[in-house]
């Protein structure tokens, strides 16, 4: 029994003898991983701040960017308006410059003889005519469209009906 326990107490002491090198080695593997997942993590947390700044500077210049493109916007608008604006007016002046025009004729028509105002209707085109007579009394219309071709004054009094109703 004495030998069986030597033999055992050797045994075990050889054993804890493996086992305290196996362990140390282990160790040694062990802490060599965790350096590297140490410099894996510092490389990481490198990147992730160079990539955060490159991101940031990205948005600062997109935030510029777009207020660029608001101010443009904005000068756009005011071009746009200003442009509406003018030509609101030229559109008024026109209309008054034709309508002096046209009232012009219609008072120089307007002092001629029917006869002879027939006569010169006579050789225009309807449209102008019709123009023409927009301007002038219905006294003085019919008086002129009475001297006239009965077949061209009845077209024209079926413009002058669809132009007035329009």
């Amino acid at each position: 029994m004495k030998k069986l326990l030597l033999l055992l107490g050797f045994t075990c002491i050889t054993f804890a003898q493996d086992c305290s090198a196996y362990f140390a080695s282990k160790q040694t593997q062990i802490d060599r991983k965790i350096e590297e997942l140490d410099e894996a993590k510092q490389a990481l947390e490198s990147y992730k701040a160079a990539f955060l700044a490159v991101q940031k500077e990205k948005e600062e210049k997109n935030k510029a960017i777009l207020e660029e493109m608001k101010a443009e916007e904005a000068k756009i608008d005011e071009i746009r308006n200003n442009n509406a604006k003018i030509l609101a007016e030229i559109r008024k002046l026109r209309a008054e410059i034709f309508e002096n025009k046209s009232s012009k004729v219609a008072n120089a028509y307007s002092k001629m003889k029917d006869a002879a105002a027939a006569a010169i209707f006579e050789t225009m085109e309807e449209d102008e005519i019709i123009k023409i007579f927009l301007n002038l009394e219905a006294k003085k219309i019919s008086s002129i469209l009475a001297k006239m071709n009965p077949t061209k004054a009845g077209e024209l009094t079926k413009l002058l009906n669809k132009t007035k109703l329009n």
